[in-house]
């Protein structure tokens, strides 16, 4: 099966964490595995093999704006 879990961030953090601490579950029980994050880029080199960035700084930066306004 194939697993996609979205998250604003990948393996940094305890939400991070979570993410990847799941990811390493399903992939021990054969499944494909990737995480859909979108703030800061500095995702643990062991975990490289998850990410998949979806937005930039810009974009967080721009979204804050929008809902302020």
């Amino acid at each position: 099966m194939k697993v996609l879990l979205i998250n604003s961030v990948c393996g940094i953090g305890s939400t991070g964490r979570i993410c990847t601490d799941l990811a390493q579950k399903f992939e021990v029980e054969g499944h494909e595995v990737k995480i859909a994050y979108g703030r800061k880029a500095a995702v643990p080199e062991q975990f490289q093999k998850y990410a998949i960035c979806i937005g930039m700084d810009f974009d967080c930066r721009m979204n804050a704006i929008q809902t302020r306004l």
